[in-house]
């Protein structure tokens, strides 16, 4: 996107969660994006963004948003090995078993995160800092297997700002080094501005809902 603007300070893509954990997005007018030409090259370019981010999302929803222990299916048993706390559930969604792994301190802190189908794993290392006594998450290194074998690996750092009492990413550095280049390193940088808390949201029908309502009316 730097080649159509100012990336630092114009926004391509808006971004919106709910509660119940749908997650919307918005395009931002554009420059650019009013030519015909143009325009499906930013969208492209777009869309790679919005992937980008959601993959990000999910990470920064599971060490920042909400707790590491919220997830866990109530009766779950923990296992204490040694100075960890170590436990292991199952879920289904779609047709995909996966089972998820995680590892904490005993004071609750989360130090390895690992989800698991039957081709791939992923093993994350979150990183915290300790700010007013709480343990703030400030990134996290991951490794990527398939069967069984080191595919990729993603190191995020994060550039916190505190917002209305609490943290929340101003900018985003991803790091990624594939097994195929290993002596080759992508650094994307993701920027995060005008966080808005307990907004209503409403639903606009589609188009053959508003036909409908049309004709009702009529």
């Amino acid at each position: 996107m730097k080649e159509k603007g100012d990336t630092v300070n114009t926004y391509p893509l808006k971004f919106i969660w709910t509660r119940s954990g749908k997650i919307y997005y918005v395009l931002q007018p554009f420059p650019g994006m009013e030519n015909d030409t143009e325009r499906p090259k930013i969208l492209e370019k777009i869309q790679l963004l919005k992937n980008q981010f959601h993959g990000f999302y999910l990470d920064w929803l599971n060490y920042l948003i909400i707790s590491p222990l919220d997830d866990i299916p109530a009766g779950t048993e923990a296992v204490f090995k040694g100075d960890s706390v170590f436990v292991s559930y199952a879920t289904a969604e779609d047709g995909i078993q996966t089972t998820v792994r995680k590892w904490f301190l005993p004071s609750g802190r989360l130090i390895s995160f690992e989800v698991e189908t039957q081709s791939q794993k992923v093993v994350s290392y979150p990183d915290y800092q300790e700010v007013d006594g709480k343990w703030l998450c400030i990134g996290w290194d991951t490794q990527i297997f398939e069967d069984n074998e080191v595919n990729s690996g993603l190191s995020t750092k994060l550039e916190l700002q505190k917002t209305q009492n609490a943290w929340f990413p101003a900018r985003v550095e991803v790091l990624v080094q594939t097994i195929e280049k290993p002596d080759e390193r992508y650094i994307s940088t993701l920027y995060l501005k005008s966080y808005d808390f307990n907004l209503p949201l409403l639903e606009l029908p589609n188009q053959q809902q508003q036909d409908s309502i049309l004709q009702k009316d009529s």
